[in-house]
């Protein structure tokens, strides 16, 4: 034998063999023997002891009898599954005695349905199965077609057939079904192949008919079993629903009172409700609806304690909180009252939620729990509330500019946070330029700032169009320019309102649906499209725009007149149309018109001498003082209440007359006397009056017909439209077809 053969058939040993050390291989000394590894001793699997219930089987039939009664029909049911004796005693029609008694184990349990046995009424009463994939917790009935499915297999087993398929295929025609969604039919897919099963074997017409009124009879009998089975249904789920309520209180009583056997009794009353996912019935230990046992309190108490140490851990952060924001309302109080006496302000000022994060303010506010805060405990921060106030506009002004240049360094010298990202995207700009620079291109009258949520366009174009003027966006705050940026409404407000802010007079405010925040330029944007803009109306100003600032403009007190709004007389080549200051032209050309481009009328000289002398309506060639539209724009609120103001009842800008109301029925002072009892904001400014100059421009005869047009749409009324309506239908000219004479004449006020 060779020795691959041999190698072949040796067996080969089961046993570990010892490794052996290469530098010991030779040594004298023997190794130690191996040691036998033993072999932990397997789990148990848990296996069911065979036989437990065969003693039922040998015991005598009247007391296995009297045990059954006590049982419900789903046991008896489930009793019958285990093996073919109990099935076959059971299930012995001699034996339904055991089916009843079992009946009436269950309250108001309804009757078999038609064709239903005990057995059957058990598994679609109670059985959580579904019938075709046996899926378990299957919960709801389908007691008019008698069966139980799960959603999988709803999709599949539920057909949906028309109300006039119903005399068509016999199967779905003699089938239960029900109504469902949009009125449709749903029958169980395999009654269906069951009942075309069974009329296929029917020969004869009188079958087929004696078979059809079998089945009407049968479904009108389900249907009408079938609501007292639902309404029993339903009391079971309620009942089910209190029992296992009634479980869980009672589980978590048990728990408070080992809780409070451990010294936590008092600390499970001041668990909050909210939020849900952190009260106390809601924990996970707690929730189950299951007795709670010695052995399961074992278990629990470690994490049980976690969670109420972590309570109290909760309880005392918000206690802590709510004495830092009741302390807020001195501080308020106390710097409210000292930025009324710099009135009236020509700068930016803080609001509380500011000046509440100065870091003397903050020093303050956060003392322990144990010492007494009050208007008092201000007094040393009063002096140098001025240096804050400066060093708060310096960081501000430091944020703006980040809009021009991302990269400007904090004020001690740092990098800025986004630094670093900015380097790795790429868009660190190739020039930086320096603080003199953006100094100068911040005030520079094209440099024009614009706000992501007031700016709404769409809002814009809805209030136009009901208005014929503009809502509070584009009209009022969407063209901003520095300084006057930086008072800014949205700046220091935000649109969410939380409740956690109604005792926090620093942030909460009653009369409108926003809070106060700490100001923030993140809803600011360079607009360049009304960049290009203003470089037309500096360069209509004969200023350079690379120099020019909004100052230089408003010093310079030019009127801007816009042909696109002109009308005409009845010359022909006379038109009138409104002058604007160039604040007001740029908005009007934002809102009015959409941001296109306007080629701006320049006034003459005697016609810019009478704007400035408030020059009265009457002749061509002067000025006439209008209101253009009945709606008034938020733009020419700009006055606050000084009484209500940094206070929670802090109202929003208001017009001259309706603050001076304000005041006298609010704070019930007859005579309001400016910068005591009302204020004008910083960086706001009021629309001066619409004036109207007469300018010598072509009469453009396609735009006097629609203007003519939209003047009896806008201006005619509904005794006009009443006189003139048969005539436009007999003409069929249209709604603007026949126009009565006094459209022809001059209209003082033209199309706008």
């Amino acid at each position: 034998m060779d020795e691959a053969a041999h190698n072949v058939g040796t067996r080969r040993s089961s046993r570990k063999k010892t490794k052996i050390d290469a530098s010991t291989e030779d040594s004298e000394e023997p190794a130690p023997p191996a040691l036998k590894t033993r072999k932990a001793p397997a789990k148990s699997k848990g296996k069911a002891r065979v036989g437990k219930l065969e003693g039922l089987m040998l015991m005598p039939m009247d007391i296995l009898f009297e045990i059954l009664g006590h049982l419900r029909p789903l046991a008896i049911l489930y009793l019958s599954h285990t093996n073919k004796e109990f099935r076959r005693v059971i299930m012995n029609p001699s034996n339904s005695f055991i089916w009843k008694a079992a009946r009436d184990n269950v309250p108001g349990y309804p009757a078999c349905f038609p064709e239903m046995n005990e057995a059957q009424m058990a598994r679609l009463a109670f059985d959580p199965h579904c019938y075709e994939c046996y899926r378990p917790n299957c919960r709801t009935v389908d007691w008019r077609l008698l069966v139980r499915l799960c959603s999988k297999c709803k999709t599949t087993h539920l057909v949906d057939q028309p109300w006039t398929g119903l005399d068509g295929n016999p199967g779905q025609s003699l089938a239960l079904f029900r109504t469902a969604k949009h009125c449709n039919l749903i029958s169980f897919r395999g009654e269906i192949d069951h009942i075309t099963a069974h009329w296929a074997t029917l020969k004869t017409e009188e079958e087929k008919e004696s078979y059809r009124k079998e089945r009407h009879a049968f479904r009108n009998a389900v249907d009408q079993h079938a609501m007292a089975c639902e309404d029993w249904f339903e009391l079971q789920r309620l009942d089910r629903s209190e029992e296992i309520q009634q479980a869980r209180d009672d589980r978590k009583a048990s728990i408070t009172e080992k809780l409070t056997e451990l010294g936590w009794g008092s600390e499970i009353g001041k668990i909050p409700c909210h939020p849900s996912e952190e009260a106390f019935p809601n924990h996970r230990l707690v929730k189950p609806a299951t007795r709670l046992t010695p052995r399961i309190w074992k278990n629990i108490q470690p994490e049980m304690i976690k969670y109420m140490e972590q309570m109290k851990s909760n309880r005392l952060e918000r206690e802590r909180k709510t004495l830092v924001i009741s302390r807020k309302k001195f501080a308020v109080q106390v710097i409210s009252a000292y930025k009324k006496r710099l009135l009236p302000w020509t700068e930016v000022m803080p609001d509380p939620a500011n000046y509440c994060e100065f870091e003397p303010v903050k020093a303050i506010l956060e003392l322990p729990n144990d010492v007494t805060v009050d208007g008092s405990s201000f007094d040393d921060v009063i002096p140098e509330l001025d240096s804050l106030f400066s060093k708060w506009r310096k960081d501000i002004n430091l944020d703006i500019r980040r809009l021009l240049d991302p990269t400007q360094e904090n004020m001690d010298g740092t990098k800025p946070s986004n630094h670093t990202s900015l380097a790795a995207a790429g868009e660190m700009p190739k020039k930086q330029p320096s603080q003199a620079e953006l100094d100068q291109q911040i005030q520079l009258a094209t440099t024009v700032f614009r706000c992501k949520v007031s700016s709404n366009d769409d809002m814009d174009a809805i209030y136009h169009v009901l208005y014929g003027g503009a809502h509070n966006g584009r009209s009022a705050c969407a063209n901003l320019f520095y300084p006057d940026v930086l008072s800014h409404r949205c700046l220091s407000r935000t649109s969410t309102y939380s409740t956690s802010y109604r005792n926090d007079e620093s942030l909460h405010l009653e009369r409108v649906v926003s809070s106060r925040r700490s100001w923030t330029c993140e809803r600011l944007v360079v607009d360049e499209k009304a960049k290009a803009l203003m470089e037309d109306i500096v360069k209509f100003c004969k200023l350079d725009p690379a120099t020019a600032t909004a100052k230089d403009l408003d010093d310079l007190d030019i009127w801007l007149g816009c042909p696109d709004c002109a009308s005409w007389t009845t010359d022909t080549d006379k038109a009138k149309a409104p002058v604007y200051k160039w604040r007001a032209a740029i908005k009007h050309q934002t809102t009015n018109h959409r941001s296109r481009p306007v080629e701006w009328l320049q006034l003459s000289d005697t016609q810019a001498q009478e704007a400035l002398a408030g020059a009265p309506g009457g002749s061509n060639g002067s000025l006439s003082i209008e209101a253009i539209s009945p709606y008034t724009p938020p733009g020419d609120a700009v006055w606050a209440c000084v009484h209500c103001l940094d206070r929670p009842f802090e109202t929003e800008a208001r017009l001259v007359d309706t603050i001076e109301q304000h005041v006298t029925l609010k704070h019930e002072i007859a005579t309001p006397v400016v910068n005591i009892d009302y204020y004008k904001l910083v960086g706001s400014t009021e629309d001066p009056p619409t004036y109207r100059a007469t300018f010598d421009i072509k009469r453009d005869p396609a735009r006097a017909a629609l203007e003519n047009r939209m003047k009896a749409f806008s201006y005619g009324s509904m005794d006009y439209y009443d006189q003139y309506d048969s005539d436009m239908e007999d003409e069929d000219d249209g709604i603007f077809g026949h126009l009565p004479s006094w459209f022809d004449s001059d209209d003082e006020y033209g199309f706008y």
